[in-house]
């Protein structure tokens, strides 16, 4: 953009001129209210968004099932499910997933 010589003060008069017609003193600037209408989906996605926020990102029940499971010595792994596992992995991370 290029700057014309009195282009700015002429726009800082518009800008003085329009500040006085609409009540306000010359240098103040009075800010309006923003306001934001969300959808029933947007309402329905914000609601989602705070309950997960509120859930326990580790599951303690589960981890202490799995410690008393792993102390006691009855924690079986299934070395055809962590196989199908990192198959599943390897595949997905191939693929770019």
């Amino acid at each position: 953009m290029k700057v014309v010589p009195g282009q700015v003060s002429r726009i800082a008069k518009l800008y003085h001129k329009r500040q006085i017609e609409y009540g306000g003193k010359p240098g103040q600037v009075s800010l309006g209210k923003d306001s934001v209408d969300l959808s029933t989906e947007g309402k329905r996605i914000q609601a989602l968004k705070q309950h997960i926020s509120q859930l326990p990102t580790v599951r303690e029940e589960k981890v202490a099932q799995l410690k008393a499971r792993i102390q006691a010595g009855t924690y079986q792994v299934s070395a055809e499910k962590v196989a199908e596992k990192m198959v599943e992995e390897f595949l997905a991370a191939k693929r770019g997933n």
